[in-house]
């Protein structure tokens, strides 16, 4: 499993993202839990590089920072980084990089994406949960 989280300019909760995604619930999950950081704005590097050495990453969660020396369009920038560290049929999650999973967040996620044969997940968090 693949957490992408794409980043610009925008570090200020980062810290938050990544311990939410950490302190998710992911028995079950039979994939390493890589989370793919995408720093698309290089005079961030410095700061993005201190975000993560704060954590310890153990069992299934590895991570990964790509730093874009020159900013690419966004979508291009998350498919190139996607193409280049995601393995065959690994699930892969978007999340940006100012939104923080629930504690059951991945796990949800990952089961959906299973059970449905799904290639994509959506959700829509405002009234409910969608899953297509």
């Amino acid at each position: 499993m693949v957490v992408l989280i794409p980043s610009y300019k925008r570090t200020d909760v980062l810290k938050w993202v990544i311990q939410s995604v950490l302190q998710c619930d992911h028995e079950g999950i039979k994939e390493r839990v890589l989370l793919l950081i995408v720093n698309n704005y290089y005079p961030n590097k410095k700061e993005v590089k201190a975000i993560i050495s704060s954590f310890e990453f153990r069992g299934k969660f590895e991570c990964e920072i790509i730093h874009r020396e020159k900013t690419l369009p966004a979508v291009e920038s998350w498919f190139k980084a996607l193409f280049d560290s995601v393995r065959e049929n690994e699930v892969v999650v978007l999340l940006g990089d100012d939104d923080l999973l629930m504690p059951w967040g991945l796990k949800n996620r990952y089961q959906q994406i299973l059970e449905q044969k799904a290639d994509m997940l959506i959700s829509d968090f405002y009234d409910r949960i969608y899953f297509f």
